[in-house]
């Protein structure tokens, strides 16, 4: 395993990547680039049944986020285009596991914002102006090393300093593609195993995005266990930096705002402030950058 943590901005280093590629595609100058506003850009809602719409999207993701995947359990997706070329996008999505951060009856109420990218024409505002049209729009529709610093102008609350997974994995033949623990236990990877097993895999076997265990024979669990391991087994580690956890209140209007704020003061007094603020205090610079 390597010790060395390295903290260059992914994001960052992709959009070096394609900057003169993204001047050629969108047919603009350096200099012209500098001028442009997020008014320059048009906002987009993915149609699910577009099917083309939704490959365009999934394929920019893959292509310009960090991570280079697309999350389980989509919910939303949404982009911005400049000359009809897509730009910016984001894609939104069920959590795999509900944070009760404003109560137990919330489950209607959350998503996460999974991935989100955009290409290096955007002005350095497209992150928070894309995600403020997103959340309105989930509003009035109802159902890398990152600091944060989008949230942060959005006046998201930093809840946690040390989230998500502290080693990532990949595969030796693809070390240009990382990945969490959870990659070898999607329901997607079981099917595999159960697959090269020999198993015949069980409609009943996973439920909504989750195994159920317990309608599983213990002995076929067991060998999907020791597949996981194995193959975890497989890959070269490293060692990343604990991500920050934000989270952004929002209501249908102010009334049901002052409503979830209240609820999360009384389920989280340890991030309510001595000043009335919420949350922990933000980071204030952004480790190194080329």
């Amino acid at each position: 395993m390597e010790n060395k943590v390295d903290r260059t901005c992914h994001q960052y280093l992709i959009k070096k990547k394609y900057e003169e590629a993204d001047l050629v595609k969108f047919k603009i100058s350096k200099q012209k680039k500098e001028k442009l506003t997020v008014r320059n850009f048009s906002f987009h809602v993915v149609d699910k049944e577009n099917k083309e719409e939704v490959k365009r999207v999934k394929e920019f993701i893959v292509k310009y986020e960090y991570l280079g995947t697309i999350p389980q359990r989509t919910t939303n997706m949404f982009y911005a285009t400049y000359k009809n070329e897509i730009a910016a996008a984001l894609i939104m999505s069920s959590p795999y596991a509900f944070s009760n951060i404003v109560g137990s009856n919330s489950k209607d109420l959350e998503q996460v914002l999974a991935r989100g990218s955009s290409c290096s024409i955007c002005p350095k505002n497209m992150g928070s102006w894309l995600i403020t049209k997103s959340i309105r729009y989930c509003l009035k529709n109802p159902r890398a090393h990152e600091y944060g610093f989008i949230y942060q102008s959005l006046g998201a609350i930093l809840v946690n300093k040390r989230s998500g997974s502290r080693i990532e994995y990949a595969y030796r033949h693809n070390q240009n593609k990382w990945f969490s623990s959870r990659n070898f236990r999607k329901i997607g990877a079981y099917k595999r195993y159960a697959k090269e097993i020999g198993y015949k895999w069980q409609a009943s076997w996973n439920t909504n995005g989750k195994m159920n265990w317990d309608l599983i024979p213990y002995h076929i669990a067991d060998d999907f266990r020791f597949m996981a391991r194995h193959e975890q087994r497989k890959c070269i580690s490293r060692k990343v930096p604990p991500k920050l956890k934000y989270i952004i209140i929002k209501g249908k209007d102010r009334r049901e705002k002052r409503q979830l704020l209240s609820l999360f003061k009384r389920h989280n007094p340890a991030l309510v402030n001595e000043d009335g603020s919420l949350g922990l205090p933000y980071p204030k610079n952004r480790g190194t950058e080329l």
